[in-house]
């Protein structure tokens, strides 16, 4: 792929949350496809927005943005 030429990656993903058979009451959603697009790899930190229309928007938080 030329330099000219970007990937478009999608804007939005619709994902699902499921129980954890292992944990009844503990909530599971499946990353992995998104999080290798992204470059999110485990231990990143990851803000949730609530839209206020019952989606969420997840965004990386960079290094320099996180609160100690």
């Amino acid at each position: 792929m030329q330099k000219s030429q970007k990937r478009k990656m999608p804007s939005k993903w619709i994902k699902t949350l499921v129980e954890d058979p292992d944990y009844p009451g503990e909530l599971l959603l499946d990353l992995d496809d998104i999080a290798e697009e992204l470059g999110w790899q485990v231990g990143d930190t990851l803000e949730w927005t609530d839209n206020q229309d019952g989606t969420y928007t997840l965004t990386k938080v960079q290094h320099d943005q996180r609160q100690t």
